[in-house]
């Protein structure tokens, strides 16, 4: 099982998710749902379009889900200034890539989704 990571920048925070993330629930939702709805932000990866807030609140309800089953590992980066989810990382375990591929061979996989406002910024 992987360990969740937590790194702290002067204007960045990576982490998974935090007892205090359920107080803020409503805006990761709605942070989440603008980062998987925009279609800059998902021109590699058009299948994890997002059609409605609800769909962004089931898909953090699965990802808290399968972080405490050890299946993926959902990070996100903030701005520490107020806390704003602008990417995300998600870290699937080879058990839940068994699910949807047919490879030899079932690694981790990584998945990046970037607003498109801070794709372009060093």
């Amino acid at each position: 099982m992987l360990v969740p990571v937590h790194l702290e920048k002067e204007t960045l925070i990576i982490q998974s998710f935090g007892a205090e993330d359920l107080q803020k629930w409503p805006a990761m939702v709605t942070d989440i749902y603008a980062l998987l709805s925009d279609n800059q932000t998902l021109k590699y990866l058009p299948f994890k379009r997002l059609n409605s807030i609800d769909d962004a609140d089931v898909l953090l309800k699965n990802a808290l889900l399968n972080l405490h089953c050890g299946r993926n590992y959902l990070h996100f980066i903030r701005k520490k200034s107020d806390g704003r989810i602008i990417c995300f990382i998600d870290v699937i375990s080879p058990e839940m890539a068994r699910e949807h591929y047919r490879l030899h061979q079932y690694p981790y996989f990584i998945e990046f989704c970037i607003k498109t406002e801070y794709s372009k910024k060093r």
